[in-house]
């Protein structure tokens, strides 16, 4: 079904509709679409892509309760990026190729807005120094945040635990300016105000501009050597790890300075340190039996997504998407590709140089539900 066909289903238009008399002569008739069973409707519907689903949703109500069946599909990640202040959001599909843009009321503002982390389809944004909100730009609906205090914000990463329509939902930021100690703040579901709260380090840790991750309970961050710090939000305790010991040693300043990432793929943590195109990407599991980082050389059937502000693992839509990583950059020209790094070939494609990297973007999986 093309996507002209989906914009005028969504404005409620009528298509010519083949049948036969009982000469089974053809002839011609204009009928409109939500008089399509709904059986079959069904049959196409399981298969649109998150675009085509927002039209979907659009034509009638009929096919809007119809997409509540589909509501567990999961949608490939899309790079989510802003022109300004003037509510134009724009989304672009790694793997297709495909560029979409969005106007979106709430991103319209005199104040400066970033995105800061993506969970479940929802964008924290931080809206000038002190104001912060949460936001499925595919449904609109948004969560105001408390303003920060007077310390700004400074964090050097920062993520929630559920959605923040969950009663349970906790956001979670950290920060520090060196290794003796870390800041940091919290905000439950229906507080009025931020926890801010200061640790000393156990061990040394440097707080790294990536965001923490939410497993098992716990937030996870990782520190620029590799070492791993731990919040527990139920007793409100950070715990540098002795285990795993950090990946680079103290003394080698070169892969200190690393991009890294930390991600959550099929229910284990990653790691991944990204120095320039001259060194191949490092990329190890948690063997959480014994607690020690475990050198990975192909991610199989995953795909990463990897930027500071939200990495994501997703199973590859093909065999030859496998054992992929995807960054936020993409070919400046007439047929845009996102740029990836091939575990298998270590090598990427297309070529680093004269590639494009939108300056406030992050990892996003479109969701057009709310609670999923």
């Amino acid at each position: 079904m093309s996507d002209s066909t989906l914009d005028q289903m969504s404005h409620g238009k009528a298509v010519q509709l083949h049948t036969s008399n009982e000469n089974e002569e053809e002839h011609a008739t204009s009928r409109p679409w939500s008089d399509l069973p709904l059986e079959i409707v069904e049959l196409f519907a399981a298969h649109l892509s998150w675009v085509d689903q927002i039209h979907f949703n659009a034509v009638c109500k009929n096919w809007n309760s119809i997409s509540d069946n589909f509501q567990t599909k999961k949608h490939m990640p899309v790079l989510m990026y802003t022109s300004g202040s003037d509510g134009e959001c724009n989304f672009f599909d790694p793997i297709d190729g495909k560029s979409y843009s969005i106007e979106i009321e709430e991103l319209s503002s005199d104040e400066p807005l970033d995105l800061r982390f993506s969970k479940n389809g929802w964008v924290l944004i931080s809206e000038g120094d002190l104001s912060l909100f949460i936001i499925n730009p595919f449904t609109e609906t948004v969560i105001n945040l408390p303003e920060l205090d007077e310390s700004l914000y400074c964090f050097t990463g920062i993520s929630f635990s559920s959605p923040p329509t969950s009663s349970d939902c906790v956001v979670f930021g950290i920060g520090g300016t060196n290794s003796t100690y870390v800041y940091i703040s919290l905000w439950r579901h229906g507080d009025n105000a931020w926890k801010d709260l200061w640790y000393d380090n156990n061990l040394p840790f440097c707080a790294t501009h990536n965001n923490p991750v939410f497993h098992h309970g716990l937030f996870y961050c990782l520190g620029s050597y590799g070492n791993l710090g731990v919040f527990n939000p139920r007793d409100m305790t950070w715990t540098v790890l002795e285990r795993p010991k950090p990946i680079h040693s103290v003394v080698n300043e070169e892969r200190r300075l690393e991009d890294c990432y930390l991600v959550e793929s099929n229910g284990e943590l990653l790691s991944v340190f990204n120095g320039n195109v001259a060194k191949p990407i490092l990329v190890f599991r948690l063997d959480k039996s014994k607690m020690t980082w475990r050198k990975v050389d192909d991610l199989g059937k995953e795909t990463l997504f990897l930027d500071v502000r939200t990495s994501l693992s997703v199973r590859a839509p093909k065999k030859e998407f496998g054992s992929r990583i995807y960054f936020p950059r993409f070919s400046n020209d007439d047929h845009r590709k996102g740029v990836y790094y091939s575990m298998r070939s270590r090598e990427y494609y297309p070529k680093f140089y004269g590639v494009k990297e939108p300056v406030d973007c992050l990892w996003i999986e479109p969701s057009l539900y709310d609670d999923e």
